[in-house]
This record gives structure tokens, C-alpha cells and sequence, in this order.
């Protein structure tokens, strides 16, 4: 069971209650999804604090009964260019994790490269919010970005679509605010925010690497000045 909050740290968590799913695989059997719904009092980030092992949600995704979601990918690959802009001398090297192989294929077909050991960019469409250790994860993606490369990540939006956010599948319900905070502890600083950027009920934030220090001090005084407790 997690005992900290992935997003500030803060051991000040607050449990809510339990909803258990049986999610059909293809197979004809079962996967229990069981969801410890617990908010974090110091930063208001609400996720799961029982996921199963990550042995096991391969064994799920492997096999679940996936449907290809309504995306919009005109506005990702808008976004992509636009975050490409400072990018005179070479191909941009771009690589998507986790979507589809059709987004995948566009980016080949519009002459983006893939293959480089840095990224000037790296995209994360509806990802994150099935991952459970969403730190380490997020971590070792920075790892493969240049210096001056951007992360481009999409997620349900816990705020404005709650409904959508909470499916059986989602480890974890992110804001506008949360992400923004959870990618600047990173060495991130946001470029702009998209709402409904490639689905209705989303929205997507840019970021790209910086070096000034983390003032976490300064963002909790943002947050309790935006939304209280």
C-alpha cells in the first residue's frame, strides 16, 4: 500500500473508500480492478493506494478488450509542430508512448524520425493515468529528452470530467494544477495547457526542462489560494 502522496510527498493521506471491478479479457475471464480512493490532504491529488503489482497490469493490458478511442489527431500533431518550432537544423526526433499505432504512423508520415538515442520531443497520450508508480515512470521518460526537448502529456481531467476520470482502469486523477506541480518536481516548467485537446473529456499540457530550483513552497501557496481544502 503507498503511504505518500506521488505527487508533493506528503504522508497526510486520507482514504475515502473502495470500488471493485471484474474488467473482461478476451479470453472469456476476469481482471479485479480494486480501487483504494485516497486524497492526499496536503495537495488534494486523489489516486489509488492499492494498485495491482506492475506484473500483473501487464498481464491485464495484454489481454483486456481495448477499443480504439475517438482521437483527434490533427490537434496532437498541431501541438507537436508547434513545440518543434525551435527546430532549424535537423528532423525532429519524436517518440510516442502508449498511443495507438495510427498516431504512431502519422508521425511517421509527416517526417518525424524515431529512431535517436534523446528526443526532442516525447508525447504521452492517456498513459499516465494508468501508471502506478507515476514518479519513477515519469522520471526515466526526462532521461531520454534532449536539453532542450519538450514532454507533451494528455491525461482525463479529474477537475472539469470526474466521471471519465474515475474508469476502473485509472490508477490516479489529475488537474491541470496537479500535473503542472508533479512535472515541475521533475525539472519541467509547463508551456501552455489545451483543454479537450484530443478527447472531449481531457486536456493536454506541454512542458520542456529547465534548471531553476522547484519553489514547492510558493506552490502550495498557489494552490490554497486557487482552490482552499
Amino acid at each position: 500500500m503507498k503511504s505518500e502522496c506521488e505527487i508533493c510527498g506528503s504522508a497526510s493521506l486520507r482514504r475515502l473508500g473502495e470500488r471493485i471491478y471484474k474488467m473482461p479479457l478476451r479470453d472469456g475471464g476476469h481482471f479485479e480492478f480494486i480501487q483504494t480512493d485516497t486524497i492526499c490532504e496536503s495537495c488534494g491529488f486523489l489516486f489509488n493506494t492499492t494498485p495491482p503489482p506492475d506484473d500483473k497490469l501487464k498481464y491485464y493490458y495484454e489481454r483486456n478488450r481495448h477499443c480504439a478511442g475517438d482521437y483527434d489527431y490533427e490537434n496532437r500533431l498541431r501541438m507537436v509542430k508547434r513545440m518543434c518550432g525551435t527546430i532549424k537544423y535537423s528532423v525532429p526526433a519524436v517518440k510516442d508512448i502508449g498511443s495507438d499505432s495510427d498516431f504512431q504512423d502519422l508521425l511517421r508520415d509527416r517526417g518525424y524520425r524515431s529512431d535517436a538515442e534523446r528526443f526532442d520531443i516525447i508525447t504521452l497520450y492517456y498513459v499516465l493515468e494508468h501508471i502506478s508508480g507515476i514518479r519513477d515512470f515519469a522520471k526515466g521518460i526526462i532521461a531520454e529528452l534532449k536539453p532542450t526537448g519538450h514532454l507533451i502529456v494528455e491525461v482525463p481531467d479529474f477537475a472539469r470530467c470526474p466521471i471519465e476520470s474515475l474508469y476502473p482502469e485509472h490508477l490516479c486523477h489529475f488537474t491541470p494544477f496537479h500535473l503542472r506541480i508533479f512535472c515541475e518536481s521533475l525539472g519541467l516548467e509547463l508551456i501552455e495547457t489545451e483543454v479537450a485537446h484530443s478527447r472531449n473529456f481531457g486536456f493536454c499540457s506541454a512542458f520542456r526542462l529547465k534548471t531553476n530550483p522547484v519553489n514547492m513552497e510558493e506552490i502550495y501557496t498557489t494552490f490554497e489560494d486557487n482552490y482552499g481544502h
